[in-house]
């Protein structure tokens, strides 16, 4: 299957529960690369590149989150990488 990269940006009591944490975890069970980050807004950004069906998978897990979070809302966006990530990882 083709790969995809999608952006998405986590909207709600996101930072200081574990998120970029449970985001990691959820990440290499799947199989998705790329990285997850807090931004100074309070939101949290991922990358994820992977096939349609980890993507979908992917998106239904972050949309629970670890259980002290609340996850709002999502903001999904397809984009175009020229860069291919090799594993998952947490950045600052």
């Amino acid at each position: 299957m083709e790969k995809q990269t999608v952006k998405y940006v986590v909207y709600g009591r996101v930072q200081g529960v574990g998120f970029r944490w449970f985001t990691l975890n959820t990440a290499q069970l799947i199989g998705i690369h790329g990285y997850v980050k807090n931004r100074p807004d309070g939101t949290v950004e991922i990358l994820a590149q992977g096939n349609k069906d980890q993507l979908e998978r992917f998106f239904l897990d972050i949309q629970k989150g670890p259980s002290f979070s609340l996850v709002e809302s999502i903001q999904k966006e397809i984009v175009h990488s020229e860069r291919m990530y090799h594993g998952f990882e947490v950045t600052y």
